[in-house]
């Protein structure tokens, strides 16, 4: 064994060009595994960590429900938990606005109190909560909360442009881009929502949760909530499924595993075929090496150990450092993928460890 060990790196030394194009193939294919394994595992656990904030934490939502509607979704088991958006009126002025009043269960579900940079969510009718660039689109600069603003304003198409006061109760943390996207959210309170609207006026957006005892997962969690919304009798149209939420917190079914075995098993075949293919290559240029050595009486098993051995010696220089550099690759891209996520949104997000085994 020890003389096997000998003549092969004895080879590989001789043969300093081709192990030197064999050991970097090597350090790059490991390089490129180790970021596709730990950089896909990371972003799917990172995902999984954030995936409340980043789609919020409801399983679906309901869009135009009307008061009947919304007392047989009260009346369903099935629903643990709900909230409730409405759109609060329109605003004259340049860009997409979106004028939301949302419940406390709407709040909780879409984290909007942790996107506060000031002041709280509105309470009172009068009190508005908005991003920085919004008041600054209609001239109020340098915005304090508790100011009042004065902008014009109407309940829906049907009503004529008005000037109304509202006090500023909050100013909400603005996304890098938000000048350039022009879209603003702005906040208000129920109150406003039940002083302009009687109850068989108003239209609702009902986000949801279901019950543990409802046996749902990702593959069939779409004709569940069809299914119930048919229950309510709510059109198939105005339901809508929170996919990307539901894909990194339910327990996912057969077809979903199926397809990340699939996955996973291309990426494993597909790194031992380049392996391969490399050492082939070697071996085809070393033939005629190994004919004397065969010459001189050396057995069918003892030249595939030699090989074997050649083999392992290259692998021993070039896998581990490949892992190492990897799994750095891995960690410094990630590292910054968080933080210009950060910048752009204006949030925090909470960071994964890149080389967690879980």
């Amino acid at each position: 064994m020890k003389t096997i060990v000998r003549v092969a790196w004895s080879n590989n030394k001789k043969n300093k060009t081709r192990s030197i194009l064999i050991m970097a193939a090597v350090f790059l294919s490991s390089v490129l595994l180790t970021v596709i394994c730990t950089f896909a595992s990371w972003l799917l656990r990172s995902e999984k960590a954030n995936a409340d904030y980043n789609y919020g934490s409801h399983y679906g939502t309901f869009r135009d429900v009307k008061e009947s509607q919304l007392r047989e979704i009260r009346r369903h088991g099935e629903f643990s938990k709900i909230g409730l958006m409405a759109q609060a009126g329109i605003f004259k002025m340049e860009g997409r606005v979106s004028f939301l009043a949302l419940d406390q269960g709407a709040r909780e579900f879409s984290h909007i109190d942790r996107r506060f940079s000031e002041g709280s969510y509105p309470q009172k009718e009068d009190e508005i909560a908005a991003q920085r660039e919004f008041f600054e689109k209609n001239g109020y600069e340098d915005l304090k909360v508790g100011d009042t603003v004065t902008l014009e304003y109407r309940r829906d198409l049907q009503q004529k442009y008005e000037p109304r006061a509202f006090t500023v109760s909050g100013i909400l943390k603005s996304p890098e881009d938000a000048q350039e996207q022009q879209v603003f959210l702005v906040c208000a309170s129920n109150e406003l929502i039940q002083a302009q609207y009687e109850p068989k006026e108003a239209a609702y957006t009902v986000a949801f949760r279901l019950g543990e005892d409802v046996a749902i997962t990702y593959d069939n969690a779409e004709d569940v909530i069809r299914e119930l919304a048919k229950s309510c009798g709510i059109e198939e149209t105005k339901v809508s499924v929170n996919g990307r939420y539901l894909l990194y917190t339910l327990n996912t079914g057969a077809e979903t595993l199926v397809s990340a075995g699939v996955i996973g098993f291309m990426v494993i075949l597909f790194s031992v075929m380049i392996i391969y293919n490399i050492f082939q290559v070697g071996i085809v240029q070393n033939i005629r090496e190994y004919g004397k050595i065969r010459a001189l009486g050396a057995t069918k098993k003892q030249m595939r150990r030699l090989i074997y051995q050649e083999g392992l010696s290259l692998a021993v220089c070039s896998i581990p450092p490949g892992v190492v550099t990897g799994a750095f690759l891995s960690w410094a891209s990630a590292l910054w993928i968080m933080r210009q996520g950060n910048i752009v949104s204006g949030e925090e997000r909470i960071m994964v460890n890149v080389l967690s085994l879980q």
